[in-house]
């Protein structure tokens, strides 16, 4: 979570992600922590999320998965400092008699530098080391530019958009106002999902979903080839990607400022450390 927002700052970042049969993980975890649960960048998940801050490292629970983060400058640092916390919840889900799943746990080092930490054990079996990894149905790879989850929303939009092609097509003999819709309600949700996080990537990488909004609604409206898509935007008041994302991101930023729980001012004090 602070990898978000303090890549330019931090250097060494290191996160394992631990998958837990569902009936075998409990809410004890939650219990042992002894935290306030929030929704963390979901707001719309019905699955409880908690955060613990320590010294140097986080952990974060939803529902069966755990992700640990540990942050420092130094490599080896990191690895010491991450694997001193690994075999704590070892220790901790032996005496649980809870088993992870180490073929499903990766090590991420997230970093702008070449060089990689150490491989870590858990159960005395190395973790895989990967240069990417899913968590939450985010893609983040090693240097956060949030490519990999673009391309990767890009491809399932395009697919949907094919499926639709009947109702929203050419052949389709409902009428634009109907057909607009089907946009909205279908596709637009698609892809402004967590648009709070992946909307600060770079402009060569939002315009590969901007690029998808004009295709998109350009066979909606059936235009004609020499027809801006700036034009096509501005007569059915679409915004662009860019637009869409400082909206959402000033909502949930609202919302939270309002959330009586502890943990976002501690969310919010770390990113505004990273800023300074």
């Amino acid at each position: 979570m602070d990898s978000y927002v303090s890549l330019k700052d931090q250097i060494w970042f290191l996160r394992v992600c631990l998958h837990v049969p569902n009936e075998l993980y409990s809410a004890r975890l939650l219990a042992t922590h002894s935290t306030r649960m929030f929704p963390l960048h979901f707001p719309y998940r019905a699955s409880p999320c908690a955060i613990r801050f320590q010294l140097n490292y986080t952990t974060a629970t939803f529902a069966d998965d755990t992700a640990i983060l540990t942050v420092h400058e130094d490599p080896t640092l990191a690895a010491h400092s991450f694997r001193m916390h690994l075999n704590k919840i070892q220790s901790w889900l032996k005496t649980w008699r809870i088993k992870a799943n180490e073929e499903k746990s990766v090590q991420v080092t997230f970093t702008l530098n070449k060089m990689t930490c150490r491989p870590v054990k858990l159960n005395n079996d190395y973790l895989p080391q990967a240069d990417e990894v899913k968590y939450l149905g985010i893609h983040l790879g090693r240097r956060l530019t949030w490519r990999k989850h673009i391309t990767t929303k890009r491809m399932q939009l395009d697919r949907k958009l094919r499926n639709l092609h009947w109702i929203s097509g050419q052949k389709s003999r409902l009428s634009l106002e109907n057909k607009l819709p089907v946009y909205k309600v279908i596709l637009k949700p698609a892809w402004t999902n967590e648009i709070q996080l992946w909307g600060t990537a770079s402009n060569s990488n939002v315009e590969i979903l901007e690029r998808f909004q004009s295709k998109a609604l350009r066979i909606i409206t059936d235009a004609p080839r020499y027809v801006p898509n700036t034009i096509i935007k501005r007569d059915l008041q679409i915004p662009m990607v860019k637009q869409e994302a400082r909206k959402y991101s000033a909502n949930c930023r609202k919302r939270l400022d309002t959330q009586p729980n502890n943990l976002v001012n501690t969310l919010f004090r770390a990113i505004r450390n990273s800023q300074t």
